[in-house]
This record gives C-alpha cells, sequence and structure tokens, in this order.
C-alpha cells in the first residue's frame, strides 16, 4: 500500500491551518488534536513506505 505524497502534503498544510487558527481563536483543544493528526499521518507515511 502506497500513500501519496500530495494527499499527505495537503493534509498536512489543512492541519497546520487548523493549528494556527486553534491558536487565533484560543481554541486549544483544537490546536492539540491537529497536532495529534499532524504527527499521526506522518508516522503513517512513514510506515507505509518502507
Amino acid at each position: 500500500m502506497s500513500f501519496p505524497k500530495w494527499g499527505l502534503i495537503s493534509m498536512v498544510v489543512l492541519l497546520v491551518g487548523g493549528t494556527i487558527y486553534g491558536f487565533y481563536i484560543h481554541d486549544y483543544f483544537q490546536v492539540v488534536m491537529c497536532v495529534a493528526d499532524i504527527g499521526f499521518f506522518v508516522y503513517a507515511y512513514e510506515h507505509f513506505n518502507k
């Protein structure tokens, strides 16, 4: 199973945007969720592309 690189990049860009927006509106739960999702996607990408 190959994880598409453009999919990973677009998801990370969206999640980084969500993180910045979370800081802007002081919604730290959203910040934590976005950071956790970024970590998960990077881990999954590394795991599936060995």
